[in-house]
């Protein structure tokens, strides 16, 4: 039943209605839920001691692997009746972890989730398959669970592969499903810079809502409509879309972006001062909270304001604790960016060949992970000043060698690349 691998509270719920079923008999005391797990846990690891299944430790958890080709016997041998209540089960199990990822993502246990939806995302594929052909209601709900660790991790291919096929089993649903979606299609089709899907998306939402009163939702509309009109270059729409975002009071990403995009308008007009005042609020929320994630794109802008004071020493903590924050999240998507005011510092250093690989770097990270480096025009003439000195300082065969060298590296590598040179 299971794609990739599992862990045993899986296999203990897919495997439970039969055992329930069985030990609920009249004369039959109920099993306890701890005896059953650990009854589950016996099967499990008679089927390693027969090398049917292979057991994967990982620190303080364990998997469990079973062959594709086992995988595909055991399906020949159910009857299509048996087949579809056990993906059925697999998916409510899965949709019931994503219903638990969408309230603790956002806090402490962020970076732990993280390890574990990596681990699961060839089971939640198999979900969502099943459950937008069920219930593309619920399969909305596990979407927008999700987006937040695709979208960080890099993985903006696959969260606009399941955004588009919601797009099309929510076109009959109701207005407050469809407007889910469309929530969704909107960030990401923003963040990999499709303006014109962005703008046809936000108009079809704005729409809905005149029939609804959501504030969380038209917040939601108005950071993704407010990130696509940066991108075009219209800050005055998008100053109006993120301050009236911040009223979404109970609705913590909206706000913790707005905070940040505001910082970086004001930064892009060299008010410094009122960038900071906007960084360090949205620091201080997301260290309210526990998030990792915003916490390091926060620490990211300080940084990048310092170094746009002429502090380059006192920019060197934020941006390096944010490149150690970010590798080990594994979030590419801050991570570009984040190399790139780096690679500017580095530029403004006089180190051009750092600067070069790592303009290079994050420009090749950006293309990876599906997202667009249009956000690299939007800084007045860094980026374009980096290059330019790099050029005066580096023959054409020495800039070409460096601009290949960063155009090679994953993220990983290039992050390392950044920390040890900084170190």
């Amino acid at each position: 039943m299971f794609a990739g691998s599992f862990d045993l509270p899986a296999a203990h719920h897919i495997s439970s209605e039969s055992s329930e079923s069985s030990d609920h008999g009249a004369g039959n005391p109920a099993t306890t839920a701890d005896d059953t797990l650990s009854q589950c846990l016996d099967r499990l690891s008679a089927l390693v001691d027969k090398s049917i299944l292979t057991r994967i430790d990982r620190g303080t958890t364990v998997r469990f692997r079973l062959l594709d080709t086992l995988r595909q016997y055991g399906r020949q041998r159910l009857s299509d009746t048996a087949y579809h209540a056990l993906r059925r089960r697999h998916a409510a199990w899965y949709e019931q972890l994503l219903n638990q990822v969408r309230t603790e993502w956002w806090g402490p246990h962020q970076i732990q989730w993280y390890h574990r939806l990596t681990d699961e995302m060839p089971n939640l594929r198999e979900a969502l398959g099943f459950t937008l052909s069920e219930s593309p209601t619920s399969a909305v709900q596990m979407i927008a669970a999700l987006r937040p660790m695709l979208t960080t991790c890099g993985m903006l291919s696959d969260a606009r592969h399941w955004v588009e096929l919601a797009l099309s089993a929510t076109a009959q649903e109701s207005p407050a499903a469809r407007i889910d979606v469309l929530c969704e299609a909107v960030h990401i089709t923003a963040i990999q810079g499709n303006l014109d899907a962005t703008a046809a998306r936000v108009a079809e939402a704005r729409k809905l809502l005149q029939g609804l009163d959501n504030p969380k939702i038209r917040a939601r509309i108005d950071v993704a409509d407010g990130f696509a009109c940066i991108l075009r270059g219209d800050l005055e729409h998008a100053r109006d879309c993120y301050r009236r975002a911040l009223h979404a009071l109970d609705a913590y990403e909206v706000r913790v972006l707005s905070m940040m995009m505001l910082g970086w308008m004001a930064q892009t007009a060299d008010d410094n001062d009122q960038a900071l005042d906007w960084f360090e609020q949205a620091l201080a929320l997301a260290d309210s909270v526990g998030d990792s994630v915003q916490r390091s794109r926060a620490l990211a802008f300080v940084g990048m304001n310092r170094w746009r004071r002429g502090e380059v020493q006192l920019a060197q903590q934020p941006l390096r604790q944010c490149l150690e924050l970010t590798q080990r999240i594994n979030d590419p998507w801050t991570g570009a960016p984040m190399l790139a005011v780096i690679a500017w510092v580095a530029g403004s250093c006089d180190d051009p060949h750092r600067a070069v690989v790592l303009m290079a770097a994050a420009a090749a990270v950006c293309r990876a992970c599906g997202a667009s480096t249009s956000i690299f025009t939007q800084v007045g003439d860094w980026h374009d000043e980096c290059e330019r000195r790099a050029r005066q300082q580096l023959s054409p065969e020495e800039f070409d060698a460096a601009w290949r060298q960063g155009d090679a590296m994953t993220f990983d590598q290039a992050a390392s690349f950044a920390l040890a040179e900084d170190g």
